[in-house]
């Protein structure tokens, strides 16, 4: 990868941002969810709201999905959940791909797609008079109801997942890293990439920043943003501190999306 020293150096403000996102020079990218009651497993919880501790990972090649809710009401015209679902993903090339599903409540629906790398996010498109999905509406591998990649909560319309991978055409500069605990347990709270000094390591989770928090909330801005090279994944994992979990944890990260700098 081409260098990108002096392109955001120390003393960047935001506005700096700001002004090459609305110049379309570069993209938003952000992850944010929450956890509940988190375990005291080794691999700490992935902040996410899906069953797993750790959020599955689809083949480099892609596969085809599925979606189902929990209630009849998330379907076809006359019901009064979530009508239809966006789904942003990335598809086998890692270029970013939307397909938008028509739900059919407790019946489960194929994706068109073969292809899905990875789930950016889901979210309501089009919904009845509740507004909101009813059910919890998951997508998952096909075959597999148990490998679950995102899940939408009921009185919810999108997916609340700190994971997110970059695009095989992009680089991510990331700019924030907030989070917080509460319930009256401590959690150790990463931010976690396939990447080190610019260089992938697939599936390999490094840390690259941590707030130990206890019903407290933190944010930081970053002075100089970490780079994420492309198909690095970004998301937050929360740790039980002293084998005592049940801490209830949020977590963000915000980023924008430039294009690879020529060598």
């Amino acid at each position: 990868m081409a260098s990108i020293i002096g392109l955001y150096p120390i003393g960047t403000t935001s506005v700096d941002f700001l002004d090459d996102l609305s110049s379309g020079k570069a993209q938003l990218l952000t992850g944010f969810g929450t956890r509940l009651n988190i375990s005291t497993a080794a691999t700490g919880d992935d902040i996410w709201t899906g069953t797993a501790a750790v959020i599955p990972i689809p083949p480099d090649a892609g596969e085809q999905m599925t979606l189902v809710s929990t209630s009849d009401e998330d379907g076809a015209a006359g019901k009064t959940g979530a009508l239809t679902v966006m789904i942003h993903y990335l598809n086998a090339s890692g270029l970013p791909t939307v397909e938008t599903v028509t739900m059919n409540g407790k019946t489960p629906v194929n994706t068109v797609a073969t292809n899905i790398r990875f789930v950016q996010e889901i979210h309501v498109k089009t919904a009845g008079s509740n507004l909101l999905a009813v059910g919890t509406i998951t997508i998952y591998k096909l075959g597999s109801a148990s490998t679950i990649y995102n899940q939408i909560l009921p009185q919810t319309n999108i997916s609340l997942n700190t994971a997110r991978m970059v695009p095989s055409n992009k680089i991510c500069l990331i700019w924030t890293f907030n989070s917080s605990a509460g319930g009256g347990k401590a959690a150790d709270i990463r931010l976690r990439v396939t990447s080190h000094e610019g260089i992938l390591y697939p599936k390999i989770f490094i840390f690259k920043d941590n707030m130990m928090m206890l019903d407290n909330a933190n944010a930081r801005i970053y002075r100089t943003p970490r780079v994420i090279p492309p198909l690095g994944i970004i998301k937050i994992t929360a740790f039980a501190v002293s084998t005592v979990g049940g801490a209830n944890v949020q977590g963000s990260w915000e980023g924008i999306l430039i294009d690879v700098p020529s060598a």
